[in-house]
Formats: C-alpha cells, structure tokens, sequence
C-alpha cells in the first residue's frame, strides 16, 4: 500500500469513499495536528518563494487561517494587532 501521509479537509474522506477507494485516516492529537499544521505553513511559504504566486498565498492563507481557529482566535484579533503595529511602525514595504 501506498503511503501518502497527506494533510486533508474534512470533506476529503467522504469523497474518497464515495470514489470506492480503499484508504486509512488518522485523526491527529492537538500536538501533532499543531505541528502538521505549522509544517504545512511552511512548506506553503517555501513553495511561495520558490513561484511567487497568488495561489501559493491563497494556500499559506488557508493554513493561517486553520492555525487561527486551531487557537480559537478570530482574524479580527489579527487585524487589530496589525492594525496597532501599522499605527507605531508604519507599513511594511
């Protein structure tokens, strides 16, 4: 058997399944999913350095903001920390 160890959505399993293909899932602990998720964020920003391109931010979006509800913290709280530091340190360029 094939070992992918891909990082998926909720709604990948099921449609898999409904494939008729035959898989295992794991569901992770907090710490591992933690780190999984940490480690894709990474792997997101190397891939968007490497091609500079909208869909790889598209992807480290998507993980920042699965690390946000991870923390349960809302892009609000982002958004007024950002906010404040825009306010002292200006933008940055």
């Amino acid at each position: 058997m094939i070992n992918y160890n891909k990082f998926t959505k909720k709604i990948i399993p099921g449609t898999v399944e409904n494939n008729r293909r035959t898989n295992t899932w794991e569901i992770l602990s907090d710490d591992n999913y933690r780190n999984m998720l940490n480690m894709k964020l990474l792997k997101e920003v190397n891939d968007y350095l490497e091609t500079d391109s909208y869909e790889e931010l598209a992807d480290i979006t998507e993980f920042i903001m699965a690390i946000l509800e991870f923390k349960n913290f809302h892009i609000h709280e982002i958004d007024d920390i950002n906010f404040k530091n825009y306010n002292i340190l200006g933008m940055a360029q």
